[in-house]
């Protein structure tokens, strides 16, 4: 419960500051760069999966 308050508190101030739509498009553009990260990452640790077996000779 403390969290939120000091969640709801911060917010509430830096939208004051800088507009709760720019807060929101900040947030969003925020998510949409973790997720394109951690789609990278997924796909580059799915390629050294599939190529472990090549290494040992193992199928």
């Amino acid at each position: 419960m403390i969290a939120v308050v000091c969640f709801e508190f911060t917010f509430g101030v830096l939208g004051d500051l800088f507009g709760r739509r720019r807060l929101v498009l900040a947030g969003t553009a925020l998510i949409a760069a973790g997720s394109t990260r951690r789609r990278a990452r997924a796909d580059r640790s799915g390629a050294l999966a599939r190529r472990r077996p090549e290494r040992t000779g193992r199928r």
